[in-house]
């Protein structure tokens, strides 16, 4: 039985040791590189892919309702908006708290409603 190299980009056979796994030494440090380059870019771009997202669907509701469009959080839900994602907050001299993303922010009227406007000083 003939037996392969593990990477997946060679695939050439395996001379010597019965345990050996892989045809050469670049062969082993390619494939775990690979695989550690994919754990690392999957952890570093899904966030800012949500940001983003997030952006678009509030510019979107800002444009066709207007500034402090009042939409249920179940709306933003629907269409794919992600609260846990945010880039920052802030709080104005009422006490209201206001969830940023990027250049357009969410206020929570209550427990259903919230208001998406956009930040004057952006």
């Amino acid at each position: 039985m003939e037996r392969k190299c593990m990477n997946p980009t060679c695939m050439r056979p395996i001379l010597g040791r019965s345990d050996k796994r892989y045809c050469c030494d670049q062969c082993r440090s390619a494939h775990f590189n690979d695989k550690k380059k994919d754990n690392d870019l999957n952890l570093f771009s899904l966030i800012p892919k949500i940001q983003k997202q997030n952006r678009e669907i509030l510019m979107v509701i800002h444009n066709k309702y207007g500034d402090h469009a009042k939409v249920s959080k179940n709306y933003l839900l629907m269409i794919g908006y992600n609260f846990v994602y945010q880039t920052h907050s802030m709080m104005d001299y009422n006490g209201g708290y206001y969830q940023c993303c990027f250049e357009f922010s969410i206020k929570v009227i209550d427990k259903y409603w919230v208001e998406v406007s956009r930040n004057v000083k952006y």
